[in-house]
């Protein structure tokens, strides 16, 4: 589908970094959210890269339950469509930043680089295997 599926994709507030590690708990519950640095307006989707980036590695069960949490009625499959190609895009920035900002980091970021395109099998599938196995 492409960049076309972008079209009439509604804009909203989001945190734009939203992974495990900006998550507070206390007593083994949810309390809150920190790092608000990144907030921007966006395509929902977008939320959820860092998932793929960050929280899946954490643990691939809590990724799996963002997800079911977040969609009650089920993952619609536009969802993976926009997912997947946000995912794609991704690691291009991601080189890009590391080059830019952490060069000496780039041996470290490679190997997280494969994951992502081992998790979408070079992007032949739009659904994680991740999320596949977990889900």
């Amino acid at each position: 589908k492409g960049f076309n599926q972008l079209e009439e994709v509604e804009s909203i507030f989001q945190h734009d970094d939203f992974h495990a590690g900006n998550i507070i708990m206390k007593d083994g519950k949810y309390v809150g959210v920190i790092d608000f640095n990144r907030m921007d307006w966006g395509d929902y989707v977008q939320d959820f890269v860092k998932m793929g980036w960050f929280s899946r590695s954490v643990n691939k069960s809590f990724a799996v339950g963002q997800l079911k949490g977040y969609f009650t009625d089920g993952i619609p499959e536009e969802f993976w469509n926009r997912y997947s190609l946000y995912m794609a895009v991704s690691i291009i920035s991601t080189i890009a930043w590391h080059k830019k900002f952490f060069p000496h980091l780039m041996n470290e970021i490679i190997p997280i680089i494969h994951m992502v395109l081992d998790d979408h099998e070079n992007f032949n599938f739009l659904k994680p295997n991740w999320f596949v196995k977990e889900g």
